[in-house]
């Protein structure tokens, strides 16, 4: 998240002034990202390599 032109910036910025609502968006937004790519990284390693089964 940090490596993130921005959103780090944001979301450093938003702890220190107490915008609890900026930082949630900021830490929801990241999560609805990384969360799902293990299935996506998964899926497609299995359609890649048929020696993987479903």
């Amino acid at each position: 998240m940090f490596s993130w032109k921005g959103l780090g910036l944001t979301y450093l910025e938003a702890v220190p002034q107490q915008d609890f609502p900026l930082a949630m968006g900021c830490l929801t937004f990241t999560g609805i990202l990384v969360l799902p790519l293990p299935l996506v990284v998964d899926v497609l390693d299995a359609f890649l390599d048929p020696r993987i089964s479903c």
